[in-house]
């Protein structure tokens, strides 16, 4: 039932994004990506080596192009400060 090649990539990729909620840095999802972009030769009926060539070249994609992108986006946000940090600044009554 699942022996097909667009089975094969589709839960590759799925497996990848979900691995990649347990990882840092936004790699593990690149690959996801380009996982399921090799989604397409497979349904076409393009040959394995056309679907692996799919896959590296979305991920090369992916870790070229959105990753940078999305690592700027995480710079800009300001660091939530806890604990005694979160106090500096503040006024209080000592009772």
């Amino acid at each position: 039932m699942f022996t097909s090649p667009t089975y094969f990539w589709l839960i590759a990729g799925l497996l990848l994004l979900l691995a990649e909620l347990l990882t840092p840095g936004f790699v593990v999802a690149c690959f996801g990506l380009g996982a399921l972009l090799a989604i397409l030769p497979a349904a076409l009926g393009a040959s394995l080596t056309w679907q692996v060539i799919t896959f590296c070249i979305g991920s090369i994609l992916a870790l070229l192009l959105l990753r940078p992108m999305l690592r700027r986006l995480d710079r800009h946000k300001k660091p939530t400060s806890t604990g005694v940090a979160a106090l500096y600044g503040r006024t209080a009554r000592v009772t």
